[in-house]
């Protein structure tokens, strides 16, 4: 069966394929992990597959339905979501593409998140995986030194939308450790003491950094020239408010919520880096929020709260 590969830039998602370089060694398998128990609702790998209509030109990422391409997924009110992983032809360049689709009941089919682009220079892997708290796992990586070269997202249902949505992005790179809270289906920062300490010290460092021009353009360089203005009058509403202890706090708790997808603060050594030097200058810290933290939409958008 073919390898299934990922790597990420930005907001695309970058799938590779098996190297042509066969003395290669290949990238490590997923963590070890044993299937968890989900606290409400539930999800199983190789899910029924007579329920997924392919389009024309359309298979199973790596030509069949498996277990690590294709879930069912039974909701709290007793329906069920099949996910599958799904090649969807060839771009204008001539790279493989694949999407994340999400089929319930007879209602048509959509993607989740973005498309993405497979590159058959790289060795690679991705699978679904049930975890708990009703919550699936998506995640992929790419052999290579990216800051993004390992990916993982999980799935929410969202009732409201009747939709599946993504609750939580993580991305690191390719020999990091994935972060507890993956495996577990939930999300949280702040739950000890050091984590909590290390976010306050990044809210502080952003405040005394706010003003600094460089900062400014560094935190927001990679966004879309129109979106800039926006997102730093967003900033600046935040740094009014986090210069007080208890709103300092509020935002530590409020990115751990399902408000944020892009928000890495669970990672206790992301947040533990960004907090302890404090011998950066202001852009370069802004840097590193944005490489490390993977932050610069979360930090700045103001939310309702």
């Amino acid at each position: 069966m073919k390898r299934i590969v990922a790597s990420a830039c930005s907001l695309l998602f970058v799938l590779g394929c098996k190297s042509k370089d066969k003395d290669k060694e290949p990238p490590p398998a997923p963590p070890p992990h044993t299937d968890p128990v989900p606290t409400t609702g539930s999800a199983t790998g190789s899910g029924s597959a007579s329920s997924i209509v392919l389009g024309a030109g359309e298979t199973y990422y790596g030509g069949a339905a498996t277990a690590t391409n294709l879930v069912s997924w039974k909701l709290e009110d007793g329906s069920t979501v099949q996910l599958a992983i799904v090649t969807t032809g060839k771009t204008t360049d001539g790279r493989d593409e694949a999407a994340l689709r999400a089929y319930r009941n007879q209602a048509p089919s959509y993607e989740v998140g973005q498309r993405i682009s497979i590159d058959a220079s790289k060795d690679h892997w991705a699978e679904l995986k049930a975890v708990p708290n009703n919550r699936v796992l998506f995640r992929y990586g790419a052999d290579g030194e990216s800051r993004s070269a390992r990916n993982a997202m999980l799935l929410r249902w969202d009732a409201p939308s009747e939709r599946v949505v993504i609750a939580k992005r993580w991305s690191g790179v390719f020999k990091d450790m994935e972060p507890d809270w993956l495996m577990k289906g939930s999300y949280a920062s702040g739950t000890t003491p050091a984590a909590n300490t290390n976010c306050l010290k990044v809210i502080a460092r952003m405040v005394e950094c706010e003003k600094d021009p460089a900062f400014r353009v560094a935190m927001f360089a990679r966004a879309k020239a129109d979106d800039r203005p926006a997102m730093q009058a967003h900033f600046d509403t935040h740094v009014a408010k986090w210069r007080t202890a208890d709103e300092a706090k509020a935002q530590c708790n409020r990115w751990a919520t399902d408000d944020y997808a892009e928000t890495h603060f669970a990672d206790p050594v992301k947040l533990m880096n960004l907090a302890k030097d404090t011998a950066m200058k202001c852009d370069e810290f802004a840097r590193e929020v944005v490489d490390d933290g993977g932050l610069p939409v979360a930090m700045t958008d103001a939310k309702p709260h």
